[in-house]
């Protein structure tokens, strides 16, 4: 078995498989295979599967220095792969976080309003009301 682990997050907002070494910790590196990239995984929906998995285990093995990439090697690196890859698919998007810039607290005629300026994605303000 390949020393390497997977695990689900995100990149850039959107869902991916992490490949990992599985003890390197000072290590940042990491191969990501995103939701537009599954059917590149798929032996059924790929004509290509047997190479692209080849290129892959090699830029898998290069990127961490696992030696040189053999049969069973590959077939492992597809399995660690392939076996997340239903639960990629039930990931939702990541909803990024507005960011709160100000807050105003008004009373009148004895209701109570709160305002909240909230950043958005794109830079721009937005205002939210409760009361």
């Amino acid at each position: 078995m390949p020393d390497i682990a997977t695990e689900l997050g995100y990149y850039k907002g959107q869902p991916v498989i992490m490949v990992k070494p599985k003890h390197e910790r000072r290590s940042n590196n990491r191969y990501l295979v995103s939701m537009n990239q599954l059917h590149d995984w798929s032996e059924d929906h790929n004509a290509t599967f047997e190479e692209h998995l080849l290129r892959v285990s090699f830029q898998i093995h290069e990127l961490f220095g696992l030696g040189e990439p053999n049969s069973r090697n590959m077939a492992d690196i597809a399995h660690a792969v392939q076996s997340r890859i239903d639960d990629l698919i039930k990931m939702p998007p990541l909803t990024p976080r507005k960011k709160i810039v100000a807050e105003v607290e008004v009373t009148a005629a004895g209701k109570k309003f709160t305002h909240e300026i909230k950043e958005d994605a794109d830079g721009g303000y937005k205002q939210y009301t409760s009361g």
